[in-house]
């Protein structure tokens, strides 16, 4: 006769707490996001986002999808696309944006008259996704 052997003692589940482990947000931040040294002052990182708004500032012409990632250092284009998508629900009310709001992604000189700033796509060859602002 085989003994049954007690799965608490090895591991008990009694330990892990929900809270125990860090969030989905606190990992990322953990992993995207530079430690400081205590005392040391830093600039705030730019989102993803506002790194979108510059890359596309900057750009003379149309991007892929692809070279927009890694511009950013996005390197899952699903979530580059969705962050895309707050991207052009953006552009669509740019004419409301504050003036610091504009500086910080680089479009204050640029579009110091425009009211509206569209973002473009179109499909090319083999499903690659083209992005520009017009």
């Amino acid at each position: 006769m085989v003994a049954k052997k007690k799965a608490a003692t090895l591991f008990p589940l009694s330990s892990l707490s929900a809270s125990s482990a860090p969030s989905s947000a606190t990992r990322k931040a953990l992993l995207h996001e530079p430690q400081s040294r205590e005392g040391e002052e830093r600039e705030p990182e730019d989102t993803i986002r506002v790194r979108i708004w510059k890359a596309l500032a900057t750009a003379d012409k149309e991007i892929s999808l692809k070279q927009l990632g890694s511009m950013v250092g996005e390197r899952h284009l699903g979530d580059l696309k969705s962050h895309l998508a707050h991207v052009e629900k953006q552009a669509k009310t740019f004419g409301n944006k504050s003036n610091e709001w504009k500086e910080r992604r680089g479009f204050l000189e640029l579009t110091r008259n425009r009211k509206q700033v569209k973002l473009k796509k179109r499909r090319g060859d083999k499903g690659m996704v083209y992005v520009w602002l017009e």
